[in-house]
């Protein structure tokens, strides 16, 4: 499994985000001299990489854990943190208890359609990623703030290819109006132009996810953020706006000047519509937006449009809850130019 990292100099438990309040749910596993606490970073086909005080290292399930388990939302995702137990006669580990999360993205699992997956956990902002380009879709963008606000974690908004909009004024005054409260900026990462306003949320120990659809940049701005390609590609489908959705498993990202981002796979716009009507049945909702504050958004960064929108505020928004490899998966490489 490749490693996680792509920071020169290891890694210490605060840096991964660990708090007083992991440290107490952690209080009955500290006297065990073979368990230390760690970080899911990589899932991949039931196999995990762990960042551990210092260093990182593979792991599987306890049998234990996985009987116990009420479902997948109970087992290990990408952010938790967990107590990992070393054996001593191999380099791996097992992870015998997830600890409680702070915040956790969900989404239906493969396969199961009443069962759901932990997407990230333990995250602190939400990006919202969406595409000013011919795939815009209003609607769509509703039911993702909405899902970003229901994780527990704070959202804001990241409009990728300013440069491909047909009318950028008005799509920026829709989504203002959508976002309420909610920052938005405006990047252009294959330019790198607006990600200055996007490494503001990302301080040492805060974590971040990204959220959309496959082909609106996700990876192209992770990429950014590093310094350097840690995505693999495959072959460019040049039939549409959108890069092929192949990103196979979800990966938490240390940046080389601090904090944490997680990637995670392209969410399917027809998942996200089940979900949203599951939702709404549940809960009596007849439209979504009655979820979603109204009200004057700010949109900044590359291609914002001059006077009031663009202006940079001190705070960022939203209170929310509290060297190199390449990945082991590709990335669709979309027509025009961006990463999923």
């Amino acid at each position: 499994m490749c490693r996680a990292s792509h920071r020169e100099t290891a890694v210490t438990l605060r840096e991964l985000g660990w708090s007083d309040r992991f440290a107490a749910a952690y209080q009955p596993w500290e006297s065990k001299i073979d368990i230390q606490p760690g970080r899911v970073a990589i899932e991949f086909n039931q196999i995990f990489r762990i960042y551990v005080d210092g260093g990182e290292i593979d792991a599987v399930t306890a049998g234990r854990l996985k009987h116990r388990a009420r479902g997948r939302v109970e087992l290990p995702a990408v952010g938790d943190w967990v107590a990992l137990r070393k054996r001593p006669e191999e380099d791996r580990g097992v992870i015998v208890e997830v600890l409680p999360r702070r915040s956790a993205f969900t989404r239906r699992a493969a396969g199961e359609p009443t069962g759901e997956q932990v997407v990230a956990a333990n995250v602190d902002v939400v990006f919202v990623v969406m595409g000013l380009d011919r795939d815009y879709n209003h609607r769509r963008l509703e039911r993702y703030l909405l899902m970003a606000r229901e994780s527990g974690a704070s959202p804001a908004i990241i409009l990728t290819k300013p440069d491909l909009s047909s009318d950028l004024s008005s799509q920026l005054n829709d989504v203002t109006t959508l976002a309420g409260d909610v920052i938005v900026h405006v990047v252009n990462p294959k330019a790198g132009e607006g990600l200055d306003h996007v490494r503001r949320h990302l301080a040492p120990g805060r974590t971040a996810a990204l959220l959309g659809s496959s082909g609106v940049g996700k990876s192209t701005i992770i990429n950014r953020l590093v310094g350097e390609d840690v995505r693999r590609t495959q072959e460019v489908r040049a039939a549409d706006s959108r890069g092929r959705h192949t990103t196979s498993h979800r990966e938490l990202v240390v940046l080389p000047d601090g904090g944490l981002i997680i990637d995670t796979p392209g969410m399917p716009r027809r998942a996200a519509m089940r979900r949203q009507g599951r939702r709404r049945r549940r809960n009596g909702f007849s439209r979504s937006a009655r979820q979603l504050p109204q009200g004057a958004g700010r949109a900044r960064g590359a291609g914002a449009p001059a006077g009031g929108a663009g202006a940079e505020d001190e705070a960022l928004g939203g209170g929310g809850a509290g060297g190199s490899s390449r990945s082991a998966c590709g990335i669709g490489f979309g027509p025009d130019g961006y990463l999923d």
